[in-house]
């Protein structure tokens, strides 16, 4: 084993080497990152082919049934405004002995 004596290791009194040493390790990684995520995109590129006349006449004919389709009377919901003992401000106010 090797055994060092406390005097004998050298000391950075101003912290210099462990910077430069902090330094180089983060934009190291920051690099291989980079070079990570640009081979990566070269590699799952795909080449994303123009949709033709025929797909978006396809894709109209569709979305023009499904409106039809949805766009019926008995889906409709209608909302009536009906008062109650929990919606009646008269009744949330606090009331005061007489």
């Amino acid at each position: 084993m090797l055994f060092l004596n406390i005097n004998q290791v050298p000391t950075d009194s101003t912290g210099l080497i462990l910077t430069v040493v902090s330094i180089l390790v983060v934009f190291s990684a920051l690099f291989l990152l980079y070079l990570l995520f640009s081979l990566s995109s070269k590699v799952f590129s795909t080449n994303k082919k123009k949709i033709e006349n025929d797909d978006n006449e396809i894709a109209l004919a569709i979305a023009l049934a499904l409106e039809q389709h949805l766009n019926k009377e008995e889906f409709v919901l209608t909302f009536e405004n009906k008062t109650s003992n929990w919606s009646d401000k008269r009744l949330n106010f606090r009331k005061l002995p007489r």
